[in-house]
This record gives C-alpha cells, sequence and structure tokens, in this order.
C-alpha cells in the first residue's frame, strides 16, 4: 500500500502505522519511508519530494470508507504515478509488467480520463512524458500492447 505524505507530517504518520503494526521493520529512503517484514515490503510513505508527488498531492477526490473519509488519487494522478514507475529505470521488469498491468486495469474500469491533466502529469515526469503517458492511453483503449 502507498500513501503520498507530505515531508513535514511523515514522522507523525510512521508513528501511526508503527503502532498500529509493531512487527513492521522500517527503512527510510530520501524519497520513501518503507515498512517490511523480512524481504517483503508492506506500506510505502512517498514524500513529497519528487516534482510529480508534490503535485498530485492535490489531485484527490474524498471517498467514504466506512464511517471515515479518505483522500485517494484521481484518476490522472494515479496514472501519472503508474506511468512514472513503469517507465522509470530504478525497477526490474516483473515489477514494470506488474505496473503496466494495474496501468490498463485503471483505464479498464473508468471510461473517461482528462487527457488534459493527464497529459500535465506526464510532463512531470520528463519531457515527452506527457504525449507518451497519453499515447498509452489510446493504446490501452485501442487493444495494444505496451510498449514499456
Amino acid at each position: 500500500v502507498d500513501f503520498i505524505i507530505r515531508l513535514k507530517d511523515r514522522t507523525r504518520a510512521a508513528e501511526v502505522i508503527r503502532a498500529k503494526y509493531p512487527h513492521l521493520e522500517i527503512e527510510k529512503h530520501p524519497d520513501v519511508w518503507r515498512f517490511k517484514k523480512d524481504n517483503s515490503y508492506f506500506i510505502d510513505l512517498m514524500l513529497t519530494k519528487a516534482a510529480l508527488f508534490k503535485r498530485v498531492i492535490n489531485e484527490y477526490v474524498i471517498v467514504r470508507v466506512g464511517r471515515r473519509q479518505a483522500k485517494i488519487p484521481k484518476l490522472e494522478a494515479a496514472l501519472a504515478m503508474n506511468f512514472a514507475s513503469m517507465t522509470g529505470h530504478y525497477k526490474n521488469m516483473r515489477k514494470k509488467t506488474q505496473d503496466a498491468v494495474d496501468f490498463m486495469s485503471m483505464l479498464e474500469a473508468n471510461a473517461t480520463v482528462n487527457l488534459i491533466l493527464l497529459r500535465e502529469l506526464g510532463e512531470i515526469v520528463y519531457a515527452g512524458g506527457g504525449d507518451e503517458v497519453v499515447r498509452y492511453v489510446a493504446d490501452v483503449r485501442a487493444g495494444r500492447k505496451l510498449e514499456i
């Protein structure tokens, strides 16, 4: 499970998770704090250091989960974060493939995508990323294979 957390909230968020899941170890990196047991990761606190996370933290919808309200990323924000992950050079192919499956699943579950917002967010990922992510949407809609 990934959470996008403002830098100022990272310690408090980590304390809440540690209180609920004391058996998990925390691994702190500059852009993410990860909670794991053995070699399996369960929770990532994605810190708003990267430009994309600074931007998408403000692109959310509010949903009810039981008696609580939760902010979840808008579809376009989720697609952009997934796009960044599947086009990044730091992930192995198995994880990139899973990201591509997730990208396609989000599109299959949602008939409408704000392509203007998605293109804007894709450009934050890298120059030219806006056009590429919109092309990915067109490929999925047309049933073509994603080239990642």
